[in-house]
């Protein structure tokens, strides 16, 4: 029950015993890790935090929940880094040969997307200023 990023934003909290503090660990809007932690509480059907004397505290349904989403977490990051590492166990890499007018242009915020979400790949761009030399590189 629940999202993956729920569980991050859940274990967040319990970790940083504040919202504050866990919105800005996780780079979400405190209203953002709000309302997903109380998405994840109705879909649990019990509440999983409680604030006491200005600490966020897992509830006992908290603390009996959170070591599945912990279990959930580790499985989904093995499965991404299974994912992205090739036969021979080495990372995933990308390999770019491109024109100047595409390094600077659109490629920078295709590549920034691709690495969120692929953070274990490697990325490396070689740019060439003459275009027939670019389709040999591409073979290399």
């Amino acid at each position: 029950m629940g999202t993956l990023r729920q569980m991050e934003y859940l274990l967040a909290v319990v970790e940083e015993e504040s919202f504050t503090r866990a919105a800005h660990r996780l780079s979400v809007s405190q209203a953002t890790l709000s309302h997903q932690l109380k998405a994840l509480e109705e879909a649990v059907g019990q509440p999983l935090v409680e604030r006491l004397s200005g600490r966020v505290l897992p509830t006992q349904m908290g603390r009996e929940y959170l070591p599945h989403a912990i279990t959930a977490l580790r499985s989904a990051a093995a499965a991404r880094r299974a994912v992205m590492t090739g036969h021979d166990g080495e990372p995933v890499s990308l390999r770019l040969a491109v024109l100047p007018s595409l390094a600077s242009g659109v490629l920078p915020g295709a590549i920034r997307a691709w690495r969120d979400a692929h953070p274990d790949a490697e990325v490396s761009m070689l740019e060439f200023l003459d275009g027939d030399r670019l389709p040999r590189e591409m073979l290399r």
